[in-house]
């Protein structure tokens, strides 16, 4: 009779423990800190809007070329044919594979010569001074750039090779060099030029810019193969490449 009294006690007292240790854990997970939101709530309208117009230039776009298409389709035989021709004739400009000619901005790098220019090499441009002044233009509203007979384009390389500045992967002589460039405001462009810190910065390097607005400023076509290399080709069938 004991024996049966004792394990009643026993059992009794584990399930007591059991529910004690189950309302505890009850407990402390009600009452556990929650981890604190550190978004911003202006970062994420910014996303969101972001996001949303991104979404409506994807359809805007995917309208257009809807409606392309069923201009194509729309069209005859020699009248696609023409509009082909167009199409790559404007992919043509925009590569830069055509020459561009029209009012602009000339630009002339000149060597700075001073009393004991005996004593001091002749100055050189280099890859980097070049490249800052070609980054300036951009900003400025350049939209055609040509160094010498080297047009420029989106992946034109700029170097030092050897002592010697290269465009293009060709070299580009000594001082003095001239720079056509095309823009839709060329006025605004030299304005910001003459104003611009890199003329000091060329001086230290005893180069002057002298830049002036010319009635038509001539920019060559490009003429080196364009490199493709990492550029994939989009699946337009949706199957797999």
């Amino acid at each position: 009779m004991k024996i049966k009294q004792l394990s009643g006690i026993w059992v009794v007292s584990i399930v007591c423990l059991l529910v004690g240790f189950m309302i505890a854990i009850l407990y402390n997970s009600k009452h556990q800190e929650q981890p604190a939101d550190n978004r911003d709530l202006w970062e994420i309208r910014m996303a969101l809007m972001e996001e949303q117009e991104k979404q409506q230039q994807l359809y805007k776009d995917i309208e257009e070329n809807e409606k392309l298409l069923s201009q194509y389709e729309e069209q005859s035989e020699q009248e696609q044919i023409d509009a082909l021709k167009e199409s790559i004739h404007t992919l043509e400009i925009t590569a830069g594979l055509t020459e561009k000619k029209g009012p602009g901005v000339q630009i002339t790098l000149e060597p700075i010569f001073v009393d004991n220019e005996e004593a001091m090499s002749y100055p050189e441009l280099n890859a980097e001074l070049l490249q800052y002044l070609i980054n300036e233009l951009n900003n400025y509203g350049a939209t055609d750039i040509a160094i010498g007979i080297q047009r420029l384009i989106n992946t034109s390389p700029i170097r030092n090779v050897n002592g010697k500045l290269y465009v293009n992967n060709q070299p580009i002589g000594d001082l003095p060099i001239q720079i056509n460039v095309l823009s839709n405001d060329h006025e605004k462009l030299l304005n910001h030029l003459k104003v611009s810190n890199m003329n000091e910065y060329f001086a230290l390097e005893r180069i002057s810019i002298i830049s002036e607005v010319r009635e038509e400023v001539i920019v060559p076509p490009y003429h080196q193969p364009i490199d493709f290399e990492g550029v994939e080709l989009a699946d337009i069938k949706g199957g797999e490449q």
